[in-house]
């Protein structure tokens, strides 16, 4: 039981990651784009899961991300969690915290496809016998690209390794983590894209679906809403979300 409820929790992590800026994609983390140098972009969103009958969850995820130089960014997500078991039991608290840095090596504006790469450490800030972390802290390299096939449709991919802390408390393998994203720009300020993006585990590979709209209410403060259904077994029912994001300059620029 326990498994299965950090199973879940982990997953909807992940998804809460579903948040973007309202520029192209609705996955934050999918995008090879990062801030302007001595930019800041933040979001909150709030996403909830029905993982089944019995068993409900909910995000609500906070991140921010900074523009070192024009393509080299860090960047933290916190999240806080809450769970509950119909009938049995519920908690909520602070999850496991991500930070990353990333470094784009191509420019869309330069040429048709985007290159970048990074690193993203998962922290264990989150309490792993309430089922709110995992105990351990994670490693995962990444890669992700894009293509613009044509002047309103960016298409994207991201591929990491995520190495898992070894020790006695831990029995999980490093796991692979994978995802596509299309975009297609209805206007300058309105897109909808649909992400797939899943998991490559020992014995649970875990595969969703999420589909969504962005909306750019004025220059640097968007909107985001939508939907994803999991692929498999392995993954969560269903689960709704909406966010706000904004994207300013700092130090004085």
């Amino acid at each position: 039981m326990k498994r299965l409820i950090l199973a879940t929790l982990l997953t909807l992590v992940v998804s809460s990651f579903a948040f973007a800026g309202f520029e192209r994609t609705i996955h934050y983390q999918f995008d090879v784009l990062s801030p302007e140098a001595q930019n800041l972009e933040a979001g909150l969103v709030f996403d909830y899961n029905n993982e089944s009958d019995w068993l409900t969850a909910w995000v609500l995820d906070a991140y921010a991300k900074y523009g070192i130089l024009d393509n080299w960014e860090v960047g933290f997500d916190v999240p806080y969690i809450g769970w509950d078991v119909d009938g049995w039991r519920e908690e909520s608290g602070l999850g496991d915290v991500n930070v990353w840095t990333k470094y784009r090596f191509i420019n869309e504006e330069e040429s048709c496809c985007g290159l970048a790469a990074g690193v993203n450490v998962k922290l264990a800030t989150g309490e792993q016998s309430e089922g709110l972390g995992t105990g351990h802290v994670d490693w995962m390299p990444f890669i992700m690209g894009t293509i613009k096939p044509a002047d309103q449709i960016t298409l994207g991919a991201k591929v990491g390794y995520n190495r898992v802390s070894d020790d006695d408390n831990n029995d999980r393998d490093d796991e692979w983590n994978y995802g596509i994203w299309g975009g297609y720009a209805i206007q300058d300020n309105l897109s909808i894209v649909g992400e797939i993006y899943g998991k490559e585990v020992k014995g649970d590979d875990p595969l969703t679906f999420d589909a969504g709209v962005t909306y750019g209410i004025a220059e640097n403060v968007g909107l985001v809403g939508g939907a994803g259904w999991g692929l498999n077994n392995a993954a969560w029912d269903w689960h709704v979300f909406l966010g706000i994001k904004g994207n300013f300059p700092i130090m004085g620029h």
